[in-house]
């Protein structure tokens, strides 16, 4: 091969090489403006979506809440940022204003990354914070979940009052700096689901998914509502592991890789979607004491391998390959007003491709077979221009998308 032959081929394998390293960083790390907005294919045009607000920075997380004003109540949409600042928005008038400012390492996935108020809130004024902190402990990192507390009054959040520090409830070591996890979501039996991914790096080179006295890779449940006495938090007496001495007992489920995003469906239904390895993207329907098979399988194959041991591993509800996206964001089961179509369908989106997709609903069912193409399908029923970070539903059921670029995107139907 000539000279210049050669180094021309050696400049395309670097610029591949880069190309792909930077997609690998961008994964929900932060750096958007390499990011490309790439064209879609919508198999059914369902919904669209409305800039509500902007100049809102890497949105890691939406959570509403009605807030009362005397005789009326506000609805309050609470923008999670990555640089670990809280903002409140009001739906009505559009107002804003800063919640709370926490310090967090912000590299590759870190940041803030997940909030839960208390379902009894504004009785109960009690929130929690899923961030990534810096510690003394090597290797100098940590997921941290923290109570706050808000604001009392309407009046005082107008009047620029912040929500309170308090105690640290929980911290777990972070060996790298992604597959954090880090969402935060009570559930209808009015504890804590904390989601923790695997730790990082690639493949889970510590087994942390697989490993039950490890906290990493898992799906925690937690009492923080009411803890025992001088405990930062209770164990729920039904946890699945409480008295198996080889499990964790905060552990609800295991075997994760990196859960970005779950929510429960008015019957109950934890769904949750587990950012996949380098070929498989997949959405759990996750009971009590299941296993969703990382690090032995990646959806519903094997990783890594040609064959392994799948008894008792929880098969995921739905899969999809790279072709069609490639870092998934779990969504919610619409139970709105105004996209009737959409009633009983998981919603949800990609990182980096703008589609909006839903469950079919003979896949939410769980009727679809292997023959037919299990574990399941959906179909893409709009498209945005954004990077959708994370999917919120406000108290009407009504969905919304945060858009890493800075945006908070309403959706509605077509």
């Amino acid at each position: 091969m000539r000279p210049r032959r050669r180094l021309a081929l050696l400049l395309v394998l670097l610029l591949l090489a880069v190309g792909l390293a930077v997609w690998q960083f961008t994964r929900k790390a932060g750096v958007t403006a390499l990011v490309p907005v790439l064209p879609v294919t919508v198999d059914e045009l369902l919904v669209k979506t409305d800039v509500f607000a902007s100049d809102l920075p890497e949105i890691t997380d939406l959570q509403f809440v009605q807030w009362p004003d005397g005789n009326r109540t506000r609805r309050i949409a609470l923008v999670v940022h990555k640089g670990g600042t809280v903002t409140w928005l009001d739906l009505q008038t559009k107002t804003r204003g800063q919640l709370l400012q926490h310090e967090v390492l912000t590299d590759s996935e870190m940041g803030l990354l997940g909030l839960a108020v208390s379902p009894h809130f504004p009785t109960d004024l009690r929130m929690y914070s899923n961030s990534v902190v810096a510690t003394s402990q090597a290797p100098g990192r940590q997921t941290e979940l923290r109570q706050w507390t808000l604001p009392a009054t309407w009046q005082d959040l107008q009047a620029g009052k912040e929500a309170e520090p308090g105690p640290v409830l929980l911290t777990v070591l972070q060996p790298y700096m992604n597959h954090n996890g880090g969402q935060l979501q009570f559930g209808p039996d009015q504890y804590l689901y904390v989601g923790l991914g695997d730790g990082g790096a690639g493949g889970d080179p510590h087994k942390n998914g697989q490993n039950p006295q490890s906290l990493l890779g898992k799906m925690l449940r937690l009492n923080v509502l009411q803890p025992p006495a001088g405990k930062p938090y209770g164990i729920p007496p039904d946890n699945p592991f409480v008295g198996n001495p080889h499990y964790l007992p905060e552990i609800w489920a295991l075997g994760l890789r990196n859960p970005w995003r779950y929510s429960f469906a008015q019957d109950g239904g934890l769904w949750l979607a587990d950012v996949g390895q380098d070929a498989v993207e997949e959405i759990d329907l996750v009971p009590a004491g299941a296993n969703l098979g990382w690090n032995l399988q990646e959806g519903h194959t094997c990783f890594g391998t040609d064959s392994c041991d799948q008894t008792g591993l929880t098969q995921p509800r739905y899969t999809h390959g790279h072709d069609t996206g490639v870092s998934i964001t779990g969504g919610f089961v619409y139970h709105g007003q105004q996209i009737p179509v959409l009633r009983g369908r998981y919603v949800f989106c990609d990182f980096l491709v703008p589609w909006i997709r839903a469950l079919t609903p003979e896949t939410m069912a769980g009727s679809v077979t292997r023959e037919q193409g299990w574990p399941g399908r959906a179909t893409a029923i709009g498209s945005h221009d954004g990077l959708c970070s994370t999917m919120g539903q406000d108290p009407d059921g009504e969905l919304w998308i945060g858009d890493f670029r800075g945006r908070l995107l309403r959706v509605v139907a077509n």
